[in-house]
Parts: C-alpha cells; sequence; structure tokens
C-alpha cells in the first residue's frame, strides 16, 4: 500500500514505466487479493487478511525504506510488512507496537533488505521536503529481521531499544535486537 493512490504515486514516481520498460508487470491490491489469515501466537490480534501471494511463494525478500515515521518512530522491515495487510488498517494502530509484531508473526521474510540510500530524516512516512533527505548510500541485509531493524535504526541514529516493536519482537524471540554481540560486516561496492 501507498499512502496516497497506488496508480497515482507509481505513476508520478516512475515506477510503472521502469517496469513495464524492463517487462515486469505492476499490479494494483484489490480486496480479493487478500485471504484471512492466522496470526500465530498473536497477542493481539489471532487473524487479518493477508496478501494472498505471501502464502503462495518460495521465498519472500523485504525491501523497506528506511525512513522515519510518525506513530511508530522509524519504517524498517517490520513496518513495511503493513504494505501485505488489508481489512480495517486503521485497527493496527492501536496497541501499534504488539500489531506490528503480531503481523510480523504470520509473514515471515526470508531476506530483509533495507534501501538506506536515501533516507526520510523527519515528517514521515509521506510528508517532508528535500531538507529532510540525507544520502547514507547504505544497504542493510540480513536473514534475522529484527538485527536487521536494530542495525537500521542504529545507522539512523536511533537506539533500536527505543523502538518498542523490536523489544517486543526480541523478547517473543522473532530475532536479536543486540548490534553489539552481532556485529555488521561492511562491504564497499564501487561503480
Amino acid at each position: 500500500h501507498t499512502c496516497n493512490d497506488a496508480r497515482r504515486s507509481y505513476k508520478n514516481s516512475g515506477i510503472q514505466d521502469m517496469a513495464g520498460d524492463a517487462g515486469a508487470e505492476v499490479r494494483f491490491v484489490r480486496d480479493s487479493h487478500y485471504a484471512d489469515a492466522e496470526i500465530p501466537k498473536g497477542t493481539s490480534i489471532n487473524r487479518w487478511p493477508i496478501h494472498k501471494e505471501v502464502f503462495r511463494v518460495d521465498k519472500l525478500i523485504n525491501m523497506p525504506i528506511l525512513k522515519h515515521h510518525s506513530l511508530s518512530g522509524l519504517t524498517i522491515g517490520f513496518k513495511n510488512m503493513m504494505g501485505l495487510i488489508g481489512g480495517n488498517r486503521g485497527r493496527i494502530h492501536r496497541p501499534f507496537s504488539e500489531r506490528i509484531v503480531d503481523i510480523n508473526r504470520a509473514i515471515i521474510p526470508d531476506l530483509t533488505i533495507v534501501d538506506a540510500i536515501r533516507v526520510l530524516r523527519r515528517n514521515g512516512p509521506s510528508g517532508g521536503s528535500l531538507q529532510d533527505v540525507d544520502e547514507l548510500n547504505t544497504l542493510i541485509a540480513g536473514t534475522d529481521r529484527v538485527l536487521v531493524d536494530a542495525w537500521s535504526a542504529r545507522i539512523f541514529g536511533t537506539d533500536p531499544n527505543t523502538l518498542e516493536y523490536l523489544t517486543l519482537a526480541h523478547a517473543a524471540g522473532m530475532g536479536n535486537i543486540d548490534t553489539n554481540k552481532f556485529p555488521a560486516k561492511h562491504f564497499d561496492f564501487k561503480s
């Protein structure tokens, strides 16, 4: 889901044209694309409509863009999974952290790649201006989604332990939050 009308967003951003030029198909979300799914060990929700393709794919790669978010603090991998849910999304916002963790109990990516090339530092998720954007020219990737979000938070300048959803996910055994125990490996790619 986009914050605004998907068709307009994909057209204005150039995504639709680039996808078409590359031979890809842009599909727009419809209510019929969702199925009511069980949330295993859910603490605040037990069922929620989730995009059917999530359960049909061999591998799921989550590719969020690191940015400020007024409600969750940051949008990273866990928050990005909201793009795969249907239903009354307004109900997700209370209690927000618990519900984000619950959605991620049902949707489990095999790999998370965070785009921190250009980062929205303030007024997210949809507001702001170019003065709110910093170029970090960084990608964060891994199979431990909690650790990937924790490292992304650190790179943003936020202590991951201040993000309630991350501390809840760590406590639930969904991954590791301690970036000191799991140092990042750095690679430089030159063009």
